[in-house]
């Protein structure tokens, strides 16, 4: 069974023609399994180890871990798309067709109806009110001009920042091969259930952008030509299938800045400082960097005695910290088999949080000689030296500090605010052996790279500024009456040749809704043009902020408001 957020399909092996049962029958014994609360249980196994009898034939020869999905004590098969927790969770089944896919093998595709809830017409057959047809789908917006405005602001400001350090544009598309995602040095099997999957007509497998650096690796390792280091930053749309909650979406904007083809710690540096410069820019003073390194985890996993088996499980019950404390983290460690001393050590090692010189001190007190948290400690310290140099001293160097993807290699970071209100506002990392795997190298292509959080970033603006701009206009010329149309509209000509955003009535209103209509939009100046203006060649100009009103000549509102 494969169910998704409201579409169930069963692949059925049976000698009978199920073509032919009555759909009533069907749904009424699907119901009844949803109805039980049946536990769906998700497990990953290394290829090599899937029980016998679990057919993985069709599961691409890359795929290297492969997530199990039973439903009870039955219907175990790989992969699958659940996301709930147990059967009552998907809703009542109604079935849409019975298909035969194989010999003595249907396929029963059928849709499910939350509580609450309704689909789409063509799924159910049952229509939508015209207001739920108008909605954008789940976890999804609309940017309405004044919106858009803010947002093309901090953008703007977001390329001035990195193209001032030598970065480039990068554009990749909307969608990859659903493959790329499931590759062993990609997003790992913990991020999988989030991707947005679909088939082409041409029954491709494909996938939505997830993030920004999957892509990128993707590129660079076709274009083995690119002059290195290459340097380039992206600003796009990414979707993730996650929980809808307050600041949290499934489409959203990333905006990405990377270096690919030096393992030069002054890189890392550079990518922090360049972040750092932005948050700034945007009137973020009061902000500190907090670093890690994946090499000295792993000598701290070493040092607790965690099984390399387990290493996985251990930082993801880690990443966990901010949200749910220590003892959640407790919790979570035992869930995953993490007990006893092991447990203990663990929870010593991510109460190291203090200034760089202090945190490493002990990091090797800790670990001793061991060889991978060594090689980790010294790409610290030589990060820590090249940031001194650039200027950049507020660190804090936190052994709790995961950052959840599984393709980081080396150090990791994050830009936080002092205000913990405000939190994170971008975190990154460097990440070696993704790009030489995509590549089928043996050699590593290194790379480093941060991603802002620009949807934190514009909500804490918008809290912050109050009143934006609703348009972009900067001057709505008003003619007085129709007699004075063509003059009006060489004076809209020689403001918008000047380069000034510039507006005109195309409605045909009195001079009071002209006004009224600049002033809903928060519209700057306002121009008059009425036949005394025309025949002295001087314009009345208003400012709406002040009321102020002067009669001068086109040139010279164009020299005062350029």
């Amino acid at each position: 069974m494969q169910f998704y957020e409201n579409k169930i399909r069963l692949d059925v092996k049976c000698s009978r023609d199920m073509t032919r049962v009555p759909k009533e029958e069907f749904e009424e014994r699907v119901n009844a399994v949803i109805r039980r609360s049946l536990p769906v249980v998700k497990k990953f196994y290394k290829r090599s180890e899937v029980p016998k009898g679990i057919d993985i034939s069709k599961v691409p020869e890359n795929v290297k871990e492969i997530r199990i999905v039973s439903i009870g004590d039955f219907d175990t098969q790989p992969c699958g798309n659940p996301h709930v927790d147990n059967t009552s969770e998907i809703g009542e089944y109604k079935l849409l067709e019975i298909k035969r896919v194989g010999k003595d093998t249907y396929r029963f595709v059928g849709a499910v109806i939350k509580e609450g809830e309704s689909l789409e017409g063509e799924i159910t057959g049952k229509k939508l009110s015209q207001k739920e047809r108008l909605q954008p789908p789940k976890g999804t917006r609309d940017f309405l001009p004044e919106e858009m405005i803010l947002r093309e602001r901090v953008f703007d400001t977001v390329k001035k920042v990195f193209q001032r350090y030598g970065y480039d544009p990068f554009k990749t598309p909307a969608f990859e091969n659903f493959e790329l995602f499931t590759m062993k040095e990609s997003i790992g099997t913990g991020e999988q259930d989030k991707l947005y999957m679909f088939e082409d007509k041409s029954n491709r497998k494909l996938a939505l952008r997830f993030d920004q650096t999957v892509p990128l690796a993707r590129v660079v390792s076709i274009n083995p030509q690119l002059p290195k280091p290459f340097k380039r930053f992206e600003i796009s749309r990414v979707w993730r299938y996650e929980e809808i909650k307050r600041g949290r979406y499934r489409e959203f904007w990333q905006c990405d800045v990377d270096i690919v083809g030096t393992k030069d710690m002054l890189a890392d540096a550079e990518i922090i400082d360049c972040a750092m410069a932005v948050v700034e820019e945007l009137g973020f003073k009061d902000c500190f960097m907090r670093i890690n390194n994946r090499n000295l985890l792993s000598g701290m996993m070493q040092f607790a005695g965690i099984p390399k088996d387990k290493v996985q499980d251990a930082f993801r019950a880690i990443d966990k910290l901010d949200k749910v404390g220590i003892e959640g983290v407790e919790k979570e460690l035992e869930s995953r088999g993490i007990k006893g001393k092991q447990k203990e050590k663990l929870l010593k090692i991510i109460g190291i949080k203090f200034g760089p010189k202090k945190a490493l001190a002990k990091a090797k007190d800790l670990i001793g000689s061991n060889k991978e948290g060594s090689e980790g400690i010294r790409e610290l310290e030589d990060l820590l030296d090249n940031l001194e140099a650039i200027g950049r001293m507020n660190i804090v160097v936190d052994l709790s500090m995961v950052r959840g993807l599984d393709y980081y290699t080396s150090t990791i970071f994050e830009i936080m605010s002092k205000d913990q209100k405000i939190g994170s506002l971008a975190g990154g990392g460097r990440y070696d052996k993704m790009i030489g795997a995509f590549a089928g190298s043996k050699e590593e292509i290194p790379a480093v790279g941060i991603a802002l959080g620009i949807e934190r970033i514009i909500e804490l603006l918008k809290e912050r500024d109050g009143a934006r701009n609703k348009s972009v206009t900067k001057v709505f010329v008003i003619r007085v009456n129709d007699d004075v149309k063509k003059d009006c509209l060489k004076v809209v000509q020689k403001l918008r040749q000047a380069g000034i955003n510039t507006q005109v009535d195309l409605m045909g209103r009195n001079l009071r809704s002209q006004l009224d209509y600049a002033n809903s939009l928060g519209i700057p100046y306002v121009v008059v043009v009425g036949k005394e203006e025309v025949k002295s060649r001087k314009y009345k100009l208003k400012d709406m902020a002040t009321g102020e009103e002067k009669q001068i000549t086109l040139e010279e509102i164009i020299s005062r408001i350029a």
